[in-house]
């Protein structure tokens, strides 16, 4: 793989001079390690992706800043260190934001926001991101939705989504990264033996909330690829209503947000 994570981390540091970052710095480095990667663009292709980005001024980034406040627009949005990441799976599809993001090119009626509005978070310093980049490509793969891919991601799209949100935690430096559903967990379980715990086909996320005695839906990090870091795994968000009904799951992950 040509993709060199040291190079990565030395542009990132490099890059990171402030307490409170702009979200605009961020963008230019996806432009440097992302869209200007040699063959990007056949990578995001052969997975049934599109690279967009930097499209709303409301919304997960890397469509919108990843800023959830009236200060969300790209220019002018900023995050400090020490906070919270919110890590998603990816945007969804082509359709779904002309569709669902067109009133004011804001995300406004995502059910996941709504609902991670009401867990505890401090939405002002929250990062609102996600794993996977780009759009998927349901106008030329027919069949695909929010949830359900026709054309399969192949290991090199996977390798580059995953060194840019290695850059992505360089820059954002958050203390706690909460992962959204069972296909973020198992991604993070594929890329380092440290997340195995979040594999579904190791446990099922309801499962990990389960022994009030432990707190298995937590991974604690501490070395040179994730750094020192909490990892909180919750049943995803859009569905909250059916994913959070037993183990008193909404609760638990509130009080661990406190914390």
């Amino acid at each position: 793989m040509s993709f060199n994570i040291i190079n990565l981390k030395v542009v990132c540091k490099r890059t990171k001079t402030l307490h409170k970052m702009k979200i605009k710095t961020l963008f230019e480095t996806y432009t440097q390690l992302v869209t200007n990667k040699t063959n990007s663009e056949t990578i995001f292709a052969t997975s049934g992706m599109v690279n967009d980005y930097e499209k709303l001024d409301f919304g997960f980034f890397p469509l919108g800043s990843g800023i959830l406040t009236d200060k969300s627009k790209i220019e002018n949005a900023t995050i400090e260190d020490d906070g919270t990441m919110v890590l998603g799976n990816d945007f969804g599809t082509i359709t779904y934001v002309e569709t669902k993001c067109s009133k004011d090119n804001r995300e406004d009626s995502s059910k996941t926001i709504t609902n991670l509005r009401n867990i505890g978070l401090d939405i002002k310093t929250t990062f609102f991101t996600n794993f996977y980049l780009g759009l998927r490509n349901d106008k030329l793969h027919k069949g695909t939705t929010n949830t359900k891919r026709i054309k399969p991601i192949e290991q090199d799209y996977k390798d580059l989504c995953f060194h840019f949100f290695l850059a992505q935690l360089e820059l954002i430096n958050p203390k706690t990264v909460v992962c959204l559903g069972a296909d973020v967990g198992q991604t993070l379980s594929e890329f380092s033996p440290i997340f195995l715990n979040f594999s579904p086909k190791k446990n099922k996320i309801s499962t990990l909330f389960a022994d009030t005695s432990k707190q298995d839906f937590i991974i604690h990090t501490n070395d040179s690829t994730f750094d020192q870091r909490k990892f909180i795994l919750i049943p995803h968000p859009s569905y909250a209503h059916i994913n959070w009904n037993k183990y008193d799951i909404k609760n638990k992950i509130e009080s661990v947000l406190k914390n």
